[in-house]
Formats: structure tokens, sequence, C-alpha cells
């Protein structure tokens, strides 16, 4: 199996406008991506928040397993998200639901 392993995007930073109030995101995964791959391995801090995240990977990753570890950005804070402020315990049962419906495999306890 040939796995296309990425993390730290941090569009919490810079994202697209879709996700969020900052204009552009810099990664475009149409171009960066390697000639073969069989999943998308993605270890942690795509955006603020988790769901945010998941959104972002299901949206560039459609039609790819993807497998994601949240890292310590996925659980900021965040008043602008469509969640609003959550704790993490809350964050991560809606992230799991969302995973889910989207067909991300999210690894979480």
């Amino acid at each position: 199996m040939k796995l296309w392993v990425m993390s730290d995007l941090h569009h919490e930073f810079v994202r697209d406008r879709q996700y969020g109030a900052q204009p552009m995101t810099r990664f475009d995964p149409s171009i960066a991506a390697p000639t073969e791959f069989d999943a998308v391995v993605v270890a942690g801090d795509v955006d603020v928040t988790l769901l945010r995240s998941l959104r972002w990977l299901a949206d560039h990753f459609a039609g790819v397993p993807v497998i994601y570890v949240p890292g310590n950005h996925d659980f900021y804070a965040d008043a602008t998200a469509p969640e609003g402020v959550r704790t993490i315990d809350e964050l991560v049962a809606m992230g799991q639901d969302l995973a889910a419906k989207l067909g991300i495999r999210l690894l979480i306890d």
C-alpha cells in the first residue's frame, strides 16, 4: 500500500474563503499529489476546529481513503466556526459523527 502522508497544513492562519475568513490557502493537493497513492494519512493540525479540518479533507480527497489523526490546533476555540466554541469532548463527539458521515477514519479516543 502506498500512503501519501502530510501534516501541519495550518489553514487557521491562511484558509480558503469557503472554510473561514482568511482569504487564501497556499496548499493545493491537486498540484502536490504523488503519481500513485492508495490512501491519505494526515497527522494533525489542518485547521481550527476539528470539524473544519474534516470538511476540508472530505472536499479535497473525495473518493480516496483518508485517515486523520487530529493535532492540538484542531481543538483550539474559534468563535467564528459554525459550531461555535466547544469543549474538547464535544468536538471529539461531533468529529466522530462527521467523520463517519464523510467516510474519514478519525483516529482519536
